[in-house]
């Protein structure tokens, strides 16, 4: 069974739609990053090589293979998204391929429709799928954030290899007429468990990798607000000797002072030296990380710290303070976590909306003893009122849905010896947390 030859102008209509399709995903780009260039490059890439290479080709999906290689070479410029690009390429081709076959399954024939009308047609539905599935992914930001965290791994090039095989050995199997129909049947099966196989071992293999990835990230941030956190307590340490080095010299003037009983000078003397040791002192800052050695429990006193060093950096004003040492957790250590993460977050994004005077701070307060663990956070935010901060699906952020507090007292629920208090006052929303011991 031969090549089907198509008019010039089909062809060359039909390489610039292709273009247009490769360009619409922004996933690769050339050294000279426009539009038009693209679509010129792969136009014509489409248009006279694999012309060229279907005449030399038996296989039409062969030829494919060996276009998608070459635009690969032709595309690529960096080695983080040569995968991603590779991936697009034959995911692109293994699509179009799905599509024509279901263009191919519609029973054209009673409508009367043939030659040049035919490949129209079957054209027509091609584009108008493809165009209509790579605007939705683009449109959804999530779907298009998938696409380029899954498929930038070499580990998913290998089935998509192995798919595209079996579509070129299908293309053998139905131009040789001399193959009998059990040997084809057994080895396309063969084929496809081989291909499940693999593409099972390989996702097994990704996701391992991704959770060592996301540990590995997650140490890496422990380890660098930990740093931060460190430098900051060593820098007090060492503006204290200093002054604690220079106040003998000045303390002993105050005995000369008492020796001659010049107690007038003396008392104007110790006033101003308090003011300057106020002033040399390292300040209290409103962070305060230091309360957080009161917290035990070294997981839920690195979450505080990440989420306090976070906001530091983002240059969100707050205040933190501990009182007494917190030793035993009221409720399980997860769901406190759970619990305490919802609550900052939610005050984050309440004064983002807000958005306050640069003095306006976020207040986080732990109070520990006997009885249990009250935990208060206090943010600027906009008006309004308990019960809409309570609804699933509710956030101050614009065009998103929340989910916080409604997880919080479902979290909460579990556990007779929690009390959740949320009010609202002058433009300041309050969570109050009570937990006592059973």
């Amino acid at each position: 069974m031969g090549v089907t030859t198509i008019p010039y102008y089909l062809a060359l209509l039909n390489a610039t739609i292709q273009a247009i399709l490769y360009t619409s995903l922004p996933i690769f780009s050339l050294k000279t990053n426009h539009p038009l260039t693209k679509t010129l490059m792969v136009s014509f890439t489409y248009l006279f090589f694999q012309g060229m290479l279907r005449e030399l080709v038996h296989f039409q999906s062969l030829a494919t293979v060996l276009v998608i290689l070459f635009l690969f070479f032709l595309l690529q410029k960096n080695s983080e998204n040569d995968y991603l690009l590779l991936n697009f390429l034959l995911l692109n081709h293994i699509f179009h391929a799905m599509v024509r076959l279901a263009c191919f399954a519609l029973p054209m024939n009673l409508l009367q429709i043939e030659g040049t009308d035919l490949f129209l047609s079957f054209w027509f539905l091609e584009i108008g799928v493809t165009w209509a599935s790579y605007y939705h992914i683009r449109q959804d930001g999530s779907l298009f954030r998938l696409f380029k965290g899954i498929f930038n791994d070499r580990i998913f090039t290998i089935p998509l290899l192995c798919f595209i095989g079996l579509t070129i050995l299908s293309d053998f199997f139905y131009q040789n007429p001399n193959l009998s129909y059990a040997k084809v049947l057994m080895g396309l099966l063969t084929f496809m468990a081989f291909q499940l196989l693999l593409a099972l071992l390989l996702a097994f293999l990704y996701y391992r990798r991704k959770i060592a990835d996301q540990a590995a990230e997650s140490q890496a941030l422990r380890t660098e607000d930990l740093a931060l956190y460190l430098d900051r307590l060593k820098d007090n340490q060492n503006s204290i000797r200093k002054i604690r080095h220079d106040l003998n010299d000045l303390l002993s003037l105050s005995q000369l002072m008492v020796r001659d009983q010049d107690f007038d000078h003396l008392a104007d003397y110790l006033d101003k030296l308090s003011t300057y040791v106020k002033e040399e002192m390292p300040q209290e800052t409103s962070s305060n990380l230091a309360d957080l050695q009161q917290i035990e429990d070294q997981d839920l006193r690195y979450l505080l710290m990440s989420k306090l060093l976070e906001w530091e950096k983002a240059g969100i004003p707050y205040h933190f303070e501990c009182f007494y040492p917190l030793k035993t957790l009221p409720i399980n250590s997860f769901d406190l976590m759970r619990c305490l993460a919802i609550l900052l977050n939610n005050a984050s994004e309440g004064r983002q909306a807000a958005r306050p005077s640069h003095e306006e701070m976020i207040d986080i307060l732990m109070l520990a003893d006997d009885q249990g663990l009250e935990i208060q956070v206090t943010n600027p935010s906009p008006a309004i009122t308990v019960q809409e901060a309570k609804q699933t699906g509710f956030s101050t952020k614009e065009g998103h849905r929340g989910l916080g507090l409604t997880n919080l007292e479902e979290i909460l629920s579990a556990y007779p010896n929690a009390l959740l208090n949320l009010t609202y006052q002058e433009g300041r929303f309050h969570a109050q947390l009570y937990l006592t011991y059973l």
